[in-house]
């Protein structure tokens, strides 16, 4: 059995970005479009200063665990565009990056993928796009 959803709290400057993302991909019949709306459906939008220092935010260097495993190297979550394939880069477009994006550190999130089926990702430490990571206390 999977927890409750987790609260999800995006800067309003990310919104309209988002939204343009999540369009593309319902444009585009990506199977992750449906996942992406429905988490900005109930993601909490509020300006960057009232952000919690240990949310995932775009750009912002995080550390996750998926199901039980080792934490993961930092990366940060990018937009679909700006996607390289770097190891240290989770696309927007994938479903890790859509459960990742908004988790407060400690936070865990179901996910789905075709090749494994249901996961859980757990938020290790999170920080702004380019400063320091906090981690759970």
């Amino acid at each position: 059995m999977f927890p409750e959803l987790p609260d999800v709290s995006v800067p309003t400057s990310e919104r309209r970005h988002l939204a343009n993302a999540a369009n593309d991909a319902s444009t585009n019949k990506l199977a992750i479009a449906a996942f992406l709306r429905a988490e900005l459906r109930r993601a909490r939008f509020c300006e960057r200063s009232a952000i919690p220092a240990y949310t995932v935010v775009m750009h912002g260097r995080v550390t996750y665990r998926i199901d039980w495993g080792p934490e993961s190297p930092p990366c940060k979550i990018v937009y679909p565009e700006e996607f390289s394939g770097a190891n240290d880069e989770v696309s927007l477009f994938s479903p890790l990056g859509v459960a990742l994006l908004g988790l407060h550190v400690g936070d865990r999130m179901p996910f789905f993928t075709p090749d494994h089926g249901f996961r859980l990702v757990t938020a290790v430490s999170a920080g702004p796009p380019d400063g320091p990571s906090r981690t759970a206390q």
